[in-house]
């Protein structure tokens, strides 16, 4: 019997090992965060023109690797066929005054976590608030910068607090707005698509932002 007991007892700590290696990082990555912040810019490529478009995509949370991958791909695709010119990258030090000049828009593709230092914080919103442009995709748009209080009250206009569960992915009816803007033309008045789709807590309709689209 002690020994039917010890062979349990060693497959159960060996099960919680393996659980533990194997999801261990991931559970702390999307709870705490890996808080990793660069100081070192990237050398910039002389190509960029006037139209250049910074893609970042770094996550100190949860990561949507593939989602990532084929975003950042479609996005340089997107804009060498507009004649733009793109730089990806997942190092923050990027956002310094300096460089930042030489963007003309900001995508920040599945951000997650924390992921500036204050001076970089301060060099971006300085930057937007000169006229650069910013488009969030996905996690970008919501489930992150949680301390930052002009990046969700001001910057995205409002506070995510969770996405849709039971089932993860549910069908919806996108509604149009504003069928002219650039964003949205082509689409029609509605758009059937099923996600995840993220919950706020308030509308930033209500601070004057213009919404395209809603989910009826």
């Amino acid at each position: 019997m002690k020994r039917i007991l010890l062979i349990a007892l060693s497959v159960i700590v060996i099960v919680i090992v393996v659980v533990a290696v194997t999801y261990g990082p991931f559970v702390y990555r999307i709870t705490i965060g890996l808080n990793r912040y660069e100081s070192v810019p990237p050398a910039l490529p002389a190509r960029l023109n006037d139209k250049a478009i910074l893609v970042f995509s770094k996550t100190n949370g949860y990561r949507y690797d593939d989602q990532i991958k084929a975003a950042n791909a479609a996005l340089s695709q997107l804009a060498a066929k507009r004649g733009w010119t793109s730089y990806v990258t997942e190092n923050a030090a990027v956002f310094n005054p300096e460089q930042l000049k030489r963007f003309r828009a900001v995508v920040w593709n599945s951000v997650s976590g924390d992921v500036l230092t204050e001076d970089q914080r301060r060099a971006f919103r300085t930057w937007i608030e000169q006229g650069g442009g910013f488009v969030g995709l996905h996690g970008s748009a919501g489930d992150q910068n949680y301390a930052w209080k002009w990046y969700v009250d001001d910057l995205i206009g409002a506070q995510y607090f969770g996405v849709t569960m039971r089932p993860h992915y549910q069908r919806a009816t996108i509604i149009v707005e504003d069928p002219n803007h650039p964003a949205t033309r082509g689409l029609g008045s509605t758009w059937v698509r099923t996600d995840e789709w993220y919950s706020f807590a308030a509308s930033p309709r209500r601070k004057g932002y213009h919404i395209l689209a809603n989910i009826g």
